[in-house]
């Protein structure tokens, strides 16, 4: 059930007036059964297969949290890794095994291979099965340190993975994100109506809005790269990003605001990703609460800063590729991954080495002569568009995926500048949009402050206002919408 139809805006229509209007002991159970009829929308066995994996795993936390058990979490590991490897890289390991192995076991391996298999059937990937096992991990990992301290009951524990506002694509969250909100008592009266419904209203803006127009743009360029100049490459490539951006944020948007109105908050996601002023800064603002789970389960439990500067480095390096690799099974993603962690190290390099500045912001400092803030904003305005190429560019792997061929194209078109090439057209609702695109990010990476320091002087009108304008967005984004187009995240 996607977020863009219309299925799902009558589905949580009525799920809010039943919601709210049953005792406040019972609502828990609504949101289970709602949880439960979201994945059954899309596929019904495997959502049994889905509450097998919840059920195993409950009986691990409970050795983890009361014992401490190293065996209970090895376990739990190979369970939920286990699971994650078999339905998303089986046939990523068996092509990979294709090219290393002696060509006498070909033959073997390419019949399991859906293209030419007749050994098993086709392996479907269930839906948000790397999201809700990144939520497992990290739930069995905080267990195990001690930061959980006692073992809720079962029904909690599958709420708390399954809570369906998150549970497709995020954001990812931890015990302490939303555990505790499950036993406190939720007032209507106290939802912030307002900020659930714009912050809905947003997300299905960045979606049907920008999202899917930058797909359309991105796709036409990228997937045809002979035909156009490095110029018009280079903007695919941007475009590419601006599209997984407003998807990405969008989706979060959307299950944050959907969260509000049952009266949860979710942790923040994205913070404007794009006016960054480091390749670091970009990754503190871009899918929060993965780059937290990645530095938190990943890079710490390698060692992270403790064991000295190369191999930080190179813990960092890992981090990123097991990162791409999350995101899919193909050597794009692996790729896209190293390019990432690359780039982090290099810049990391630069700042320990003086050359570039360890902080630096867009505001004025105390003090600052104009023309030293006009000259620091000139240059982080230098600044911001070199780590955007650096972004757009590396996204090539990502968008690429599993087609290592395209990687190969879209790079040599972006370089070849003696052959013949087509135009591509822009037009004035291409700028409009890419306005709407600008202001949104600014004001998300500011946090909404221009929003929020207002709001009592706009007191008065603001509830009326809004919510009239947020039903209206909602139901004519939704129709229009009628859920033709996937949010990016949801194959992962």
């Amino acid at each position: 059930m996607l977020y863009n139809s219309i299925e799902y805006f009558v589905f949580f229509s009525i799920l809010l007036i039943i919601y709210w209007s049953a005792v406040p002991r019972f609502r828990n159970v609504i949101l289970i059964v709602a949880s439960l009829l979201f994945y059954a929308y899309w596929s019904f066995p495997f959502l049994i297969h889905y509450c097998v994996i919840l059920a195993l795993n409950y009986p691990l936390l409970y050795l983890i949290v009361k014992r401490r058990s190293r065996g209970a979490l090895i376990g739990a590991l190979i369970l939920d890794l286990g699971n994650l490897a078999f339905f998303k890289y089986f046939y990523f390991i068996i092509r990979s095994l294709e090219v290393l192995l002696p060509a006498s076991y070909d033959v073997t391996l390419s019949q399991i291979t859906p293209e030419n298999g007749d050994i098993i059937p086709v392996i479907i990937l269930p839906l948000a099965i790397s999201f809700y096992t990144f939520q497992i991990i990290a739930f069995h990992m905080d267990a195990y340190r001690g930061e959980v301290t006692e073992v809720p009951g079962f029904w909690k524990y599958f709420l708390f993975i399954s809570y369906f506002p998150q549970h497709i694509a995020g954001p990812i969250i931890r015990h302490e994100d939303l555990l505790k909100q499950l036993d406190e008592p939720r007032n209507p009266a106290a939802v912030d109506v307002e900020r659930g419904l714009a912050l809905i209203g947003i997300g299905l803006v960045k979606k049907i809005l920008i999202a899917d127009l930058f797909a359309q743009l991105a796709a036409s360029i990228t997937h045809s790269p002979e035909k156009y100049d490095p110029i018009i490459i280079f903007l695919g490539c941007a475009f590419f990003a601006i599209q997984v951006y407003s998807d990405f944020s969008g989706y979060s948007d959307i299950a944050r605001g959907s969260s509000l109105l049952l009266g949860f908050e979710l942790p923040v996601n994205f913070r404007g990703p794009f006016y960054q002023l480091s390749y670091q800064e970009h990754w503190q603002r871009w899918h929060i609460t993965l780059s937290f789970w990645l530095r938190d389960y990943l890079y710490i439990a390698m060692g992270g800063n403790r064991k000295g500067k190369f191999k930080s480095h190179v813990f960092l390096i890992i981090t990123f590729i097991l990162g791409g690799l999350w995101h899919g099974a193909g050597w794009g993603f692996v790729l896209w991954g190293l390019a990432v962690g690359l780039f982090l190290v290099v810049e990391r390099i630069l700042r320990e080495a003086g050359i570039f500045s360890k902080e630096e912001r867009w505001a004025r400092r105390e003090n600052e002569p104009n023309t030293t803030f006009g000259f620091r904003t000139f240059k982080n305005f230098l600044r911001m568009a070199l780590i955007f190429t650096l972004v757009a560019l590396g996204g090539v792997f990502f968008n690429a995926g599993t087609d290592l061929n395209l990687i190969v194209r879209n790079y040599t078109a972006l370089f070849s500048f003696s052959r013949e090439t087509i135009p591509f057209g822009l037009n004035s609702y291409h700028g409009l949009v890419f306005l709407v695109f600008l202001f949104l990010h600014w004001l998300e990476y500011n946090d909404f402050r221009f929003i929020f320091e207002r709001r009592e002087k706009w007191k008065a009108f603001e509830r009326p206002a809004l919510v009239g304008f947020a039903v209206l967005l909602l139901f004519a984004i939704s129709w229009k919408a009628a859920g033709n187009v996937p949010f990016v995240y949801f194959q992962f």
